[in-house]
């Protein structure tokens, strides 16, 4: 059967869609937090995680280890020029990425998930701990773009 983590990511992802997706175009072009990315940028962000950590994923699963880079964060959200896409073509490319995670996870034998991963300058962890971080920044982020402020909401009628 699916092993504990792939169920584990497949719910916190779609935890975390439904938070997504109820997110307007309107305020996908505000800033998450004053002089910060905009929210479109910061879905673009995990999108560009997701295709970094699915690579490392499955190295990991198949070589039993990983060593790679880190990556220019803020440069590759200006690489791709995410304040100019539509919220809609990001979330889906999210969506799309996230769930080929999720069948790669699915996939990993048991034993490959406490292969050592090492990302840049940091302390090496097993790829089960590498995936529940991957989870935890997603989610943090998705806190950070689903938090609107009282000042911000419209207020109609009274």
């Amino acid at each position: 059967g699916m092993n504990d983590i792939a169920r584990e990511f497949w719910s916190r992802i779609e935890a975390a869609e439904q938070k997504l997706s109820s997110i307007s175009e309107e305020v996908s072009r505000k800033p998450y937090r004053a002089d910060g990315w905009l929210r479109k940028e910061l879905l673009g962000h995990l999108v560009d995680s997701a295709c970094v950590n699915h690579v490392r994923f499955a190295f990991a699963a198949t070589n039993g280890a990983y060593e790679g880079p880190s990556y220019g964060q803020s440069a590759w959200v200006t690489l791709h020029g995410y304040a100019q896409v539509p919220w809609a073509a990001i979330l889906d490319q999210w969506r799309a990425r996230n769930t080929w995670i999720a069948e790669l996870i699915t996939n990993i034998p048991s034993e490959r998930l406490s292969a050592i991963c090492k990302i840049g300058d940091n302390p090496p962890m097993r790829l089960d701990e590498l995936i529940r971080d991957y989870l935890d920044h997603l989610e943090n982020h998705v806190e950070q773009m689903s938090f609107v402020p009282a000042t911000a909401q419209r207020v109609t009628g009274t």
